[in-house]
């Protein structure tokens, strides 16, 4: 049942600006005095400016101070409090209130009008259309009223295009304009221009608001990018025209395909947003989205509609959205990534399940692989890099909006302490000063391949800032990246997609690969940016010692990379150098470009390659990498890697 007609005043409004709201509704049914009428705003309403972490509360004394709510009908007197929200878990609701208002005189009849103020409130900086939550005496209303936020002018331009194609075979490419908060804008462009970066035409006359689609075919092997610029209609915000992110146009493809391997939206205990899937796909241009509520949300009926909705998003070889869930606890926080279309729920019903050994046990090891993150945050007691449970964790996550979790250094732009509030007062978090990062996980023996995902909290996934997957795999299906993903063929950028291949005699990032002491070692380097490389490094590390060392670092500009453009600029790099092997190692790929995007700087960091003279214990097949090509899982990489290497032209 629900009230009879609602209206909001007004219908929709700016992002991120001063507003003041009615919502008028007209009920359905009688409520006496001690009865009450309670509502619960879009949670994105409670987040203090651009971080879901900090909240504010409504308040109903200061009639002139913020957020203040009034709730009035010529029927009755209220009196308002504030309440939380239970999950079907039974756990409180994160960051949001229900705003309970309890009729202490007078009585509300069918007909009766309530009006329900916002006044001095902030809109919040989402674009979108979110549900008001409506109770009538306890009872939960559907058909509830929505508030309607609209974008702001436009900021920034992407062009984005997939990382790989056939000569002749035709692909998307999407032109999207954003405001400051990552919101498809509003502001109107024409006469736009789509050429090829030494300037052949590709299309003339575009025109549109918001973004744009078009499909293209490139028949020159090699590496391209695609320019546009346009004539905005409008005073926008933006500076320059849009580059595309590099595509090498190969007969055998083999991506990377991109991913945002972490994700939340309002299904989180603490998230917001209301369809991150189509945000995923249209905006962010991404060919694959692991979104993952908490599961202090979860009942068996939230799990089935979140199976539901990951399905229904999931269009394989377009679009694979795979199915994913968080568990967090004192002994980390991880995620769970499943197969297929179903999983299991992992059971932390008990407390005496809450440790990662006991709850992880009931999964699949074949349809299940599980992921620590931001692994080295100051937030109490970790247990992480354990080896019995290295059969369920092939992977961490290196960096998300959190920070960087590469080694300790807290004055770093990307640690903790700054990366997700970035120039804000309020501090979330810090570097703890222990042996938990991903550098002495591989200094302990853990084969740990490395991946990037937002932690976005907003259902906004694939945001250019705060993280993202790049997979080699043969095709854009769940099955094909979850295998690819478990055998570390994979390498994490702060956001932005750039292209990067390295490898160790044929080998590729992920690899466990054998030599005899005295044998060289060829170390391949190539690298598509999308601007202007800054540097380029090698790190190493002897197992069984605790000094990295620094094998190759090409720094591409004699001043400061971030802060000065040098003569030359290079978007493109190759390196081929030799080494001989002398004892077990670890090696990994790091580099970044010059520009920074918001003031975050752009890096990629790739799984690591491990040398070493004999067959390590475990992951089988991988470890036979160099000695039975033929017979591994994961062959067809190197194979479409030297395709791919023996008709490249020179990119433009």
């Amino acid at each position: 049942m629900a009230a009879l007609q609602y209206s909001v005043q007004p219908a929709s409004m700016p992002v991120d600006e001063q507003t003041e709201v009615e919502i008028t509704a007209v009920l359905d049914r009688r409520v006496d005095a001690g009865g009450s009428i309670a509502f619960a705003l879009p949670v994105v309403w409670y987040c203090q400016r651009y971080c879901v972490t900090f909240t504010k509360k409504p308040q109903f004394t200061d009639p002139h101070a913020p957020d203040y709510v009034s709730v009035t009908s010529p029927d009755a007197r209220f009196a308002l409090s504030l309440t939380s929200i239970l999950l079907p878990s039974g756990r409180a609701k994160g960051h949001i209130q229900k705003i309970v208002a309890t009729v202490e005189q007078g009585t509300l009849r069918a007909g009766s009008v309530v009006r329900v103020g916002l006044h001095n409130f902030r809109a919040p900086w989402l674009a979108e259309q979110g549900e008001v939550r409506v109770w009538i005496n306890d009872e939960e209303l559907t058909d509830t009223p929505r508030l309607t936020t609209l974008p702001a002018r436009a900021r920034r331009l992407r062009v984005i295009v997939p990382s790989a194609r056939k000569p002749g075979e035709a692909f998307h490419v999407r032109i999207v304009s954003l405001d400051p908060f990552w919101n498809r804008s509003c502001s109107v462009f024409r006469n736009g221009v789509l050429r090829f970066a030494d300037g052949e035409v590709v299309e003339r006359d575009i025109g549109f608001t918001g973004s744009y689609a078009t499909r293209v075919a490139i028949d020159r092997p090699g590496v391209h990018r695609l320019h546009f610029c346009a004539d905005p209609c409008e005073d926008t915000l933006i500076a320059d025209d849009a580059l595309s992110n590099p595509i090498r146009i190969t007969d055998a493809p083999c991506g990377p395909f991109w991913g945002d391997v972490h994700s939340h939206d309002k299904m989180h205990n603490c998230g917001a947003g209301e369809d991150p899937f189509t945000y995923a796909r249209e905006v962010s241009g991404l060919d694959f989205v692991c979104v993952a509520p908490d599961f202090k949300a979860f009942s068996q009926e939230v799990w089935q509609a979140h199976m539901d909705r990951t399905n229904a998003a999931n269009d394989p070889e377009r679009f694979t959205a795979i199915l994913s869930y968080e568990v967090g606890f004192k002994t980390g926080h991880h995620n769970v990534y499943c197969r297929g279309s179903a999983g299991r729920m992992a059971d932390t019903s008990d407390p005496s399940l809450w440790h990662v050994d006991k709850w992880v046990e009931p999964l699949d090891e074949k349809e299940n692989f599980v992921v620590p993150h931001h692994v080295a945050i100051d937030w109490g007691p970790h247990e992480r890099y354990y080896p019995e449970r290295d059969k369920w964790i092939p992977l961490v996550e290196l960096y998300s909006n959190h920070g960087l979790s590469e080694m300790y250094a807290p004055e770093h732009i990307l640690a903790y302490e700054f990366n997700r509030t970035r120039g804000k007062a309020q501090k979330y978090a810090a570097s703890e000063e222990r042996r938990v990062y991903v550098r002495d996980a591989w200094a302990q023996g853990r084969r740990y391949g490395v991946i990037a995902g937002s932690d976005d909290h907003m259902g906004q996934p694939g945001k250019p800032v705060k993280g993202c997957t790049g997979v080699w795999a043969q095709a854009n299906t769940r099955e094909a990246l979850f295998d690819n993903l478990r055998a570390r063929h994979c390498y994490a950028t702060t956001g932005e997609r750039i292209l990067v291949d390295f490898r160790i005699n044929g080998a590729p990032m992920g690899s466990e690969l054998i030599a005899q002491p005295g044998e060289t070692l060829t170390f391949v380097i190539e690298i598509h940016g999308t601007d202007e490389i800054a540097f380029v490094e090698l790190a190493g590390l002897k197992l069984g010692e605790d000094a990295w060392e620094r094998v190759f670092y090409d720094r591409l500009h004699e001043t400061d990379p971030f802060h000065e453009r040098g003569a030359a600029a290079r978007y493109d790099y190759e390196k081929t150098l030799e080494k001989t092997f002398e004892a077990d190692a670890v090696y990994y790929l790091r580099m970044a470009q010059r520009k920074t995007i918001d003031d975050y700087p752009v890096f990629a960091w790739t799984s690591p390659i491990w040398v070493t003279a004999s067959r390590w214990r475990g992951s089988g097949e991988a470890a036979a990498w160099r000695t039975n090509e033929g017979s591994c899982p994961w062959s067809w990489c190197a194979r479409a890697w030297r395709a791919s290497r023996g008709t490249r032209s020179r990119p433009t």
